[in-house]
């Protein structure tokens, strides 16, 4: 088919259905995505540079693996960019203390929290559709309780696929929301936490998530995490950050089953205050992969070219006390593991 005649078909369902209904692919303006740091530069890399604007994801995973943190972390990084973000406190456990020490703008945080989990997502949908929205959390979809859920007694079984019939309806009208967002800068992103339960499957993963098989297929990027090792100062001191371990096993907008770990401190210890995300140690790590940071003998490193040798705790030190070198090192880093 030549160029006019599919100049004339596109005119033709134009003046049918809208200007704004049928379009040659390059025509679209918002095909590169913008994207949202989530504090963790690990996470960043193995998902494709950070959270995608205009699409859903969904965190789930283990008790304590750090959810709801990274997600609040992903919060501060999207305030410093100018952005308005929403939490969906379904679960009840927002705790702003907590948030502050993560670096969230409680101020400018706006919250909702009811007892009603079709009103929870009535109002999610507003955020999303009002176009000023960039990040919108729900936390968590395990917690939403469906209207006629409420409404039964504890000992009715009739509300069975309530739940997943809710959420899977709210995917469907957030693809909506979303398509209908022109400003490809501030798209919102949405970040949906989930939980894990078991199965009685024998063999495979034993595990699923609540919300239905819908949500799934709603969200593009899907990131399991886990709890590793606890991290102690010092043999015999209590711990003072966590092993975070994470897998992709869904992402429509870069390349999927990438998985990684990082270091977050939920108290202060090693060098790292409270709250933070052991960047460091992850800058170097990918160093090495890429080719950045070199190592030579004797345990040392150097990320100057060989033009300086040191070892790791030196190296830890000096990236991060200069925000200069710190840059270009993820600088260079990104640029030669991204381009995949």
């Amino acid at each position: 088919m030549n160029k006019d005649k599919i100049n004339e078909l596109i005119n033709e369902i134009r003046d049918k259905h809208g200007k704004d209904s049928v379009f040659t692919a390059n025509e679209i303006k918002n095909l590169k995505i913008k994207r949202i740091s989530t504090g963790s530069f690990a996470l960043d890399l193995e998902i494709g540079s950070g959270i995608p604007r205009g699409r859903m994801t969904e965190f789930f995973g283990d008790l304590g693996s750090g959810k709801t943190s990274i997600t609040l972390k992903t919060i501060a990084e999207a305030q410093k960019n100018g952005d308005v973000c929403a939490l969906i406190d379904s679960e009840g456990t927002y705790d702003p203390d907590w948030a502050k020490k993560l670096g969230v703008n409680v101020n400018s945080l706006i919250v909702s929290r009811n007892d009603s989990g079709n009103k929870n997502l009535a109002i999610a949908e507003d955020l999303v559709r009002s176009g000023q929205c960039g990040v919108l959390v729900v936390d968590s979809i395990a917690a939403i309780l469906p209207d006629q859920e409420q409404d039964k007694t504890i000992e009715d079984d009739e509300t069975m696929g309530r739940r997943a019939m809710l959420i899977n309806r709210f995917v469907r009208r957030m693809h909506s929301a979303l398509n209908n967002q022109k400003d490809n800068d501030r798209q919102c992103a949405i970040i949906l936490i989930n939980q894990i339960r078991e199965t009685f499957k024998s063999f495979g993963d034993p595990t699923t998530t609540p919300g239905g098989l819908g949500l799934r297929f709603g969200t593009s990027l899907r990131v399991r995490f886990w709890r590793g090792d606890l991290i102690r100062p010092a043999e015999g001191k209590p711990p003072v950050a966590i092993e975070v371990k994470f897998k992709v096993p869904k992402n429509k907008v870069w390349i999927p089953f990438r998985e990684g770990m990082f270091h977050f401190y939920f108290a202060d210890g090693a060098g790292m205050g409270q709250g933070e995300i052991d960047n460091i140690e992850s800058l170097i790590n990918y160093g090495r992969i890429a080719g950045v940071i070199k190592d030579g003998e004797s345990k040392k490193m150097s990320f100057d070219g060989g033009k300086k040798w040191c070892k790791y705790p030196e190296a830890w030190k000096e990236i991060r006390e200069y925000d200069k070198l710190r840059h270009r090192l993820e600088s260079e880093i990104e640029k030669i593991l991204l381009k995949g």
